[in-house]
Formats: C-alpha cells, structure tokens, sequence
C-alpha cells in the first residue's frame, strides 16, 4: 500500500513535461494525502480505496485546491 505523487511518478518524457510545473507535483500531493487520510477514516486498504475511486475523487475535488493562480486583481492597488 503506497501512494505516489510528484516526481517519483514514472511518465514519459511528454507527460513530465506537462506535469514539471510546482502546481501539478502539489495537486498531484494533496490527492495522495486526501486519499491515505480516507484509507486511514475507513479502514480501506489502496486497492479497496480504488474500487471506491468515485468517492475519492470527490474528497479530492472537494478538499484540495484545483486551481494555484493568483488573481489578476492581486497586483492591482487596493
């Protein structure tokens, strides 16, 4: 049971290069700990949790930010 994420993921060479950014490896971290926090609440091993893998990624989505932007606002004087 391990959970993976950021630059200890296999890809290919086009795939790093679409996940190299620091956004991606902290979404791609987050999931790993929303996920291991609902192994750890359910009691689920990493293979259970993937039959369940809907619920997962409706934690995922509700809990960890999907967009690291900043506002276009942010630099404008308040």
């Amino acid at each position: 049971n391990m959970l993976v994420a950021g630059k200890t993921m296999a890809q290919s060479f086009m795939a790093n290069s679409a996940t190299r950014l620091h956004p991606t490896e902290w979404s791609t971290g987050t999931a790993a700990g929303v996920a291991a926090a609902y192994m750890a609440r359910t009691g689920k091993t990493a293979r259970q949790a993937l039959e369940s893998v809907a619920e997962v990624q409706k934690l995922v989505k509700a809990k960890t930010p999907i967009d690291w932007t900043i506002p276009a606002d942010a630099y404008t004087a308040k």
